[in-house]
């Protein structure tokens, strides 16, 4: 889409879409009772509709890997409290 913008007000404040975002195969657009207009992107859902053969990402670097990976193996015990106060108490007496 050369045209940058997406919603086009006229004179009496009516919204067009531009062409080519109504024919787009891409993005699917949904007009809402209370006038708004919410337009979201459908390629995953129709290219992979189970989800179950969809790409994993590899955006993760090591370091967030190693963080993730230390962060859900903590042995650290679980604090029972019924306030943040008595949290903190009872984290100092450990």
């Amino acid at each position: 889409m050369k045209n940058t913008a997406v919603l086009k007000p006229d004179k009496q404040g009516r919204i067009s879409l531009p062409e080519p975002l109504k024919s787009s195969q891409l993005v699917q657009y949904e007009l809402n009772p209370d006038g708004s207009i919410l337009i979201y992107p459908v390629r995953t859902v129709r290219e992979y509709p189970d989800m179950s053969d969809l790409p994993e990402s590899s955006d993760l670097t090591d370091s967030i890997k190693a963080s993730l990976h230390k962060s859900l193996s903590s042995t650290q015990q679980g604090v029972f409290a019924r306030s943040s106060f008595e949290a903190l108490k009872a984290k100092k007496k450990k």
